[in-house]
């Protein structure tokens, strides 16, 4: 990443950060690049628009944000800054609620840097979401398909969670 220089532009910044986090040599060059591709408008050659995958539309533009938004959050938490991980998992998960791996995720930090007790009871919080409610829907074929794929992973990790000794 040294090799091509100080990234300037928005391009620039969100391959750097995504390459640094990749390596997962550097978390303070992740984070400082992660962020200062944040404090940008974005990188306007990202695909925009939106796509439907297993009956949810999704913002392409939200999910490269929020993509970003975990880079931050991960590279910090490596450095041990957990209420900043916790802020921005926390923006990530606003820009895709029906992601699943955010709330996690949240839930993973909040454990480590709290308590098992305060993770488990966000995850719990979780399946008050419409996001929970399995989705029924017709794909672009006009065949029925069923997404549980938010209640499974949540109601998974509220298990693993509950398995643990305090």
């Amino acid at each position: 990443i040294s090799l091509c220089g100080v990234p300037k532009t928005p391009q620039q910044l969100y391959i750097a950060a995504t390459a640094s986090s990749w390596l997962g040599e550097d978390n303070v060059l992740t984070a400082k690049y992660a962020q200062e591709y944040l404090e940008t408008p974005g990188w306007d050659s990202l695909s925009y628009g939106t796509i439907v995958e297993d009956g949810i539309t999704i913002s392409r533009w939200a999910r490269s944000r929020a993509e970003m938004y975990m880079i931050l959050a991960q590279a910090q938490e490596n450095l041990g800054k957990h209420e900043s991980a916790l802020t921005n998992l926390a923006e990530a998960y606003r820009l895709e609620p029906y992601n699943a791996m955010y709330a996690v995720k949240l839930a993973g930090v909040i454990e480590n840097a709290r308590s098992r007790k305060e993770a488990l009871q966000f995850l719990k919080q979780q399946t008050l979401t419409p996001y929970y409610k399995p989705l029924h829907y017709k794909d672009e074929n006009g065949k029925n398909g069923n997404n549980h794929t938010f209640r499974q992973l949540i109601d998974s990790h509220i298990l693993r969670l509950q398995s643990q000794k305090e």
